[in-house]
């Protein structure tokens, strides 16, 4: 709509954005030059940032919350340790 606006603080309870991933890539290369005048001292390295192009699809302020599947606690398995033999 944009015409009621929510602000939270940090963020809006309950609130819940959808969005698509497009894209994976890379940046363009960022030189890194370092020098110490009248001491020789030259250093120049290349950065490339990745990131990522998202696309949102919908943002809802109140959406019902999708419970998450319990997660199975695995029991633990008693382990006997070898004796020591003597000699």
């Amino acid at each position: 709509d944009g015409k009621k606006v929510t602000i939270g603080n940090p963020v809006v309870s309950g609130a819940t954005v959808s969005g698509t991933v497009i894209n994976h890539g890379r940046d363009r290369k960022v030189i890194v030059f370092k020098k110490k005048r009248r001491k020789g001292y030259r250093r120049k390295n290349g950065h490339r940032q990745d990131f990522s192009l998202i696309q949102i699809d919908s943002i809802s302020a109140s959406a019902s919350k999708k419970k998450a599947a319990p997660e199975k606690v695995a029991a633990k398995k008693k382990t006997t340790k070898a004796e020591k033999k003597e000699n």
